[in-house]
């Protein structure tokens, strides 16, 4: 069926670790003695997940199906936790791995909001101390997929470029955070991450009308009239953070 869809050498395999012996040995066997040429320039077996330290499988019936797992947990959550080990390791699977999994990518989603990164045009990319460090993060993430798919590695490469990014925008960095962001945002993008950009709020007529008027309070460094309305919006259960795109609300 391979070969009828995909020609006599495919590029790269796939399978569990479980099937190496018979299957695609089997397979190996087979197409080979068939066309004499190589039946796949890769293999790519993947470790396989456990439940309670038990594999998890169909036959025994310690399985979940997707659906039920996104109903409970965010699918950008669960999809880096799976990226978080090299796919040929085994991997646990609980809910509870799972939520954590979601508080350690919210730590790398933080810089992006704070960025508006869905949203940021592009401009000159950052220089000094930020631009290095956005350089070295690009060549060491790029490194560790070429390096047999290290999605772990390159993870690690991506928090350093998120702490980079977090300490440029609290000193102010502006425009090159916004851009440092951006590189963060395109590089967790080759990974199948930061799909989903936050969610909009949907605020009062009341809550709108403060801050519009705060909006122009810090336009025209009027600093004590715009501490008074962010006050006002704080005794509405408003959040204010001010960021290089502005001023962002959230529900507290």
């Amino acid at each position: 069926m391979a070969m009828k869809h995909l020609g006599d050498t495919i590029d790269i395999h796939g399978g569990g670790q479980d099937l190496i012996f018979p299957h695609h040995e089997n397979e190996l066997a087979q197409s080979e003695s068939c066309t004499g040429k190589p039946f796949a320039n890769y293999w790519a077996e993947n470790g396989l997940v456990n439940l309670s330290g038990a594999k998890m499988s169909k036959s025994v019936g310690n399985f979940f199906f997707i659906e039920d797992i996104a109903a409970q947990v965010d699918p950008e959550h669960t999809r880096f936790y799976l990226l978080s080990t090299h796919y040929r390791s085994p991997i646990e699977f609980s809910l509870e791995r799972l939520k954590e999994a979601g508080v350690a990518y919210q730590r790398l989603r933080t810089p992006l909001e704070r960025a508006n990164a869905w949203t940021a045009a592009a401009g000159p990319a950052p220089g000094g101390e930020l631009g290095q460090a956005v350089a070295d993060a690009e060549r060491l993430f790029h490194e560790a997929m070429e390096d047999d798919f290290n999605s772990a590695a390159a993870l690690g490469h991506l928090f350093d470029l998120a702490r980079a990014v977090n300490r440029a925008m609290d000193d102010g960095a502006g425009a090159e955070g916004v851009q440092a962001a951006r590189k963060l945002y395109q590089l967790g993008g080759i990974l199948g991450l930061f799909w989903k950009a936050p969610a909009g709020e949907d605020w009062s007529a009341e809550v709108l009308e403060i801050a519009a008027r705060r909006d122009q309070a810090r336009k025209a460094k009027d600093w004590k009239a715009s501490d008074e309305l962010r006050d006002q919006l704080a005794a509405l259960g408003v959040l204010v953070k001010d960021g290089p795109g502005g001023q962002e609300l959230k529900k507290k």
